[in-house]
């Protein structure tokens, strides 16, 4: 009699585990299946953003901040000389100004440019 007891327990058992596994797999489905509901909504709201403002004539205003640690010269920026374009990380010296393939000084730590746009710096 304990044997066949024994049975019905390990059989109830085995059992209860997998209705409890089916039952885990059926809960998940149903969160993801409310999450994918969830991000259709989401998205369908997204269809009617517009910017902010468009106006071709606004500008960013950009900041360098130098972090100068034990270096003993002055740092300048200048913009690039559109007309004399120089290659990436190429070094030299010139004894003027007017040599280097630069236009002009930028003053000061901060300049404006309008969205989309890029400038060299030197």
């Amino acid at each position: 009699m304990s044997k066949f007891l024994f049975r019905e327990i390990l059989h109830s058992k085995i059992l209860g585990y997998f209705q409890l596994k089916k039952l885990i797999y059926k809960i998940l489905i149903l969160i993801l299946f409310l999450d994918l509901l969830g991000c259709k909504k989401e998205i369908s709201n997204s269809e009617n953003l517009e910017p902010i403002s468009f106006d071709p004539n606004r500008q960013i205003q950009v900041q360098i901040l130098w972090e100068k640690k034990n270096f003993p010269l002055e740092m300048e920026l200048y913009e690039g000389a559109a007309q004399r374009p120089v290659d990436l990380w190429a070094t030299g010296s010139v004894k003027d100004l007017s040599e280097a393939p630069v236009s002009s000084k930028i003053e000061g730590s901060e300049f404006y440019l309008k969205p989309g746009s890029k400038k060299n710096l030197y």
